[in-house]
C-alpha cells in the first residue's frame, strides 16, 4: 500500500478538508499557523500524508538558522505554531495499524525535512488528542513537562463543583456576594481593557520578552480563528477587574490568555471567570474546558495548583524532538559554545540548543 504525502502552505484546501475529518484544536488551523508565522519569523506549512483512509496533519514553522551561528545561510529548522499544535492522525485508524503508518509516516517527514536542508524538528503535542507515542520515541526524543489540568464538561453540575478545591469555592461565592461578575464580551467592547490588563499581569509575574505580544496581535488572533475566540470581562463597580480569551473548537474549549487588576487580586477574580467559562462552555455543548499547565514542572508551581484547584483531570504534555541531520546539527552546536561561551543542553534540555541565545525574542 503506497503511503502519499505532501507539504502544503495555508492556503491549501487540503489543509481544511484534512481537519474535517480530524478532530482538532484552534493550534491546527492553518489561518493560525499562517500568524505564528509571522510571530516566529518563518514559513508556515503542514505535512499531511494519507495511506489506506489513514491521515496524518503536522503543522510546522519552518525558519532560517540564525545566521550568528550559520556563519551564512541555508541550513534551516522547524518547530510548530505556538501552542499545543502537535501531530493529528485520524481517530478511526486505532490499533497496530495506526502504529505502523505512523512510523512509516514520521519517517517520511524526517527524510523530507533533511532533503530541504531543515536540520531539526521540535513539536508540542496536544495533551487531550492523544495519538500513539511509540512511533515518535523510535524516531527521536520524547521529552514529558509533568501534566495540564482540564473540566470535564460532560459531568453534571454537582460533580463539576464537588471536583473544585474548597478554596476555590468559597472565594468564588465570596465574590459573587458582593457584587463580582463574569459576562461573556460579544462585541469586544472591552478589547483594550483586556490588553492593558494583560500587559500589566505580564509585568507583575516576570514574563519572558516573547509574550508581550504587539497590540495588533490581539486583532489578528481575533480575525485568525474567525468566531472561534471569545473574550470573558470579570467587573465590579462598572470597571473591568480581569478578563480573558478563549478559543472553542471541536468542542474543546482552550484557556488561552488572560491579565487581572493587581489591586483587586485579593478578591480572586480569575476564579470567578473560570468558573463562568466552565458553565457557559458547558451550555454551548462543549466537552472540556482545557486550563493548560504551570509555568514548570517543579513541585511548589503556584499556576499548577491553582489550576488543579478546579479539578482533578490531568493530562501529561510531552515535547518531541528530533534532529534530520546529526553532522550539521553538532557543528552548529560546536560554533554556538564557541561563540556564547556556553555549554550546549542535551536534547532534553532547551532545543535546538543553538537557539538559546534567541529565547528571549522566541517562545520556545
Amino acid at each position: 500500500m503506497r503511503l502519499d504525502f505532501s507539504f502544503i502552505d495555508p492556503d491549501s484546501p487540503r489543509w481544511s478538508e484534512t481537519l474535517g475529518a480530524i478532530r482538532h484544536d484552534f493550534y491546527h488551523l492553518p489561518s493560525y499557523a499562517r500568524l505564528a508565522g509571522r510571530q516566529e519569523g518563518g514559513e508556515a506549512m503542514a505535512f499531511v500524508a494519507e495511506e489506506g483512509g489513514r491521515r496524518l496533519l503536522v503543522p510546522l514553522i519552518v525558519r532560517p538558522v540564525p545566521v550568528s551561528v550559520t556563519g551564512g545561510g541555508g541550513l534551516l529548522d522547524a518547530t510548530c505554531p505556538y501552542g499545543y499544535s502537535g501531530p493529528l492522525i485520524d481517530p478511526g485508524t486505532e490499533g497496530g495499524g495506526q502504529v505502523r503508518f505512523l512510523d512509516r509516516a514520521i519517517g517520511i517527514l524526517l527524510e523530507q525535512l533533511r532533503e530541504r536542508n531543515i536540520i531539526s524538528l521540535f513539536l508540542r503535542l496536544h495533551p487531550i488528542l492523544a495519538l500513539p507515542l511509540e512511533p515518535l520515541a523510535r524516531a527521536g526524543h520524547l521529552c514529558q513537562h509533568g501534566d495540564t489540568v482540564s473540566v470535564d464538561l460532560t459531568f453534571s453540575e454537582e460533580n463539576n463543583r464537588k471536583q473544585m478545591c474548597s478554596m476555590h469555592r468559597r472565594a468564588i461565592q465570596r465574590a459573587e456576594r458582593i457584587g463580582i461578575c463574569a459576562r461573556i464580551d460579544q462585541e469586544w467592547r472591552e478589547i483594550e481593557a483586556f490588553i492593558g490588563l494583560y500587559y500589566q499581569t505580564m509585568r507583575r509575574v516576570g514574563a519572558d520578552q516573547a509574550f508581550y505580544y504587539p497590540h495588533d496581535y490581539f486583532s489578528d488572533l481575533r480575525r485568525a480563528l474567525d468566531g472561534r475566540l471569545h473574550l470573558c470581562v470579570v467587573e465590579f463597580g462598572g470597571r473591568i477587574i480581569s478578563a480573558g480569551l478563549f478559543a472553542e473548537t471541536s468542542g474543546i474549549v482552550q484557556y488561552h490568555l488572560s491579565g487581572s487588576d493587581e489591586e483587586f487580586l485579593a478578591y480572586s477574580p480569575l476564579k470567578t471567570m473560570l468558573d463562568f467559562v466552565r458553565r457557559w462552555a458547558k451550555g454551548r455543548g462543549n466537552r472540556v474546558l482545557h486550563l493548560g499547565g504551570g509555568v514548570s514542572s517543579k513541585k511548589g508551581d503556584s499556576l499548577f495548583a491553582f489550576k488543579v484547584g478546579f479539578s482533578r483531570a490531568r493530562h501529561p504534555f510531552y515535547t518531541w524532538r528530533a534532529v534530520t541531520d546529526e553532522p550539521a546539527y553538532r557543528a552548529l552546536i560546536e560554533r554556538w559554545e564557541l561563540c556564547s561561551g556556553m555549554r550546549a543542553d542535551g536534547i532534553d534540555g532547551f532545543f535546538p540548543a543553538y537557539r538559546r541565545q534567541a529565547a528571549a525574542q522566541l517562545p520556545g
